[in-house]
């Protein structure tokens, strides 16, 4: 099965369960303590990111360079990530942006409003060398608390929507 095949099942088969549940998850109260705190957290690392030229660095790379936000990279993304994605209004885009990207990515950076840790903590070599030490160990550390309430978010929702 081709990339674009299986990209294409795997947001059908979301769009079916966020028409299952949306009321389900729009209504529980836990759930959007989780989306919050992940969200502080969130934007707690993409300052630090800021601080550190990490979105320089990569914005830079990306338009000279083979982007790490690669195609396939898409398939990495779990169910529930992209249903809560729905969730808080995203919208699948309607195309891939470029043939040899992420579908999610778009010229100013991703599009998901709820992210993979694994792209979240993915430090290229060329990032790597461009930083300090304590910058690389900054990151990590903002890194830590987003991990922990994305887990918890994510395996709540689980528990919301059986079978996702």
């Amino acid at each position: 099965m081709t990339t674009q095949k299986y990209l294409q099942r795997k947001i059908q088969r979301v769009n079916e369960f966020f028409f299952r549940y949306q009321e389900v998850l729009k209504k529980d109260t836990h759930l959007w303590q989780l989306l919050e705190q992940y969200q502080k957290d969130f934007q707690h690392t993409q300052k630090v990111y800021t601080r550190v030229g990490v979105d320089q660095i990569c914005a830079a790379c990306g338009r000279t360079k083979k982007v790490c936000c690669g195609l396939g990279m898409e398939l990495y993304c779990e169910d529930v990530l992209l249903l809560l994605n729905l969730l808080l209004g995203f919208r699948f885009p309607e195309k891939r942006l470029k043939e040899h990207w992420c579908f999610f990515l778009k010229e100013d950076g991703c599009s998901l409003l709820i992210r993979p840790l694994l792209c979240r903590n993915y430090f290229c070599d060329e990032l790597q060398e461009s930083l300090s030490h304590n910058d690389l160990v900054s990151l990590q550390e903002a890194l830590g608390p987003e991990a922990e309430s994305l887990f918890a978010l994510l395996e709540y929702t689980k528990t919301l929507c059986p079978g996702i």
